[in-house]
């Protein structure tokens, strides 16, 4: 929640896990030693706050709210993004 919040603006209320995403890096970047990631994805709903980033010095460059089916499959975006929308659009 306060990820969505810092990266979008949006207050949110978390709903059902939609997906467990977990990845290795053998040269992460601390100094530069293997590390191992794990992702939760859950679904939500927007209770509040404004659509922009919050985020300040990190790694967010902006916001926007598209359409699932209108994220365009040639833009370069975090591999998280395709989990989500896999895992949304799989779900029982």
């Amino acid at each position: 929640m306060r990820e969505v919040h810092e990266e979008t603006g949006y207050v949110v209320e978390l709903d059902a896990p939609l997906a467990t995403h977990f990845f290795t890096d053998v040269t992460g970047p601390r100094p530069p030693r293997p590390y191992k990631s794990v992702r939760f994805v859950y679904a939500a709903h927007v209770v509040g706050g404004r659509l922009g980033t919050l985020e300040v010095g990190g790694t967010t460059d902006r916001a926007a709210w598209i359409p699932l089916d209108e994220v365009p499959l040639s833009d370069p975006r975090a591999v998280i993004l395709d989990v989500a929308i896999s895992a949304w659009r799989n779900r029982s």
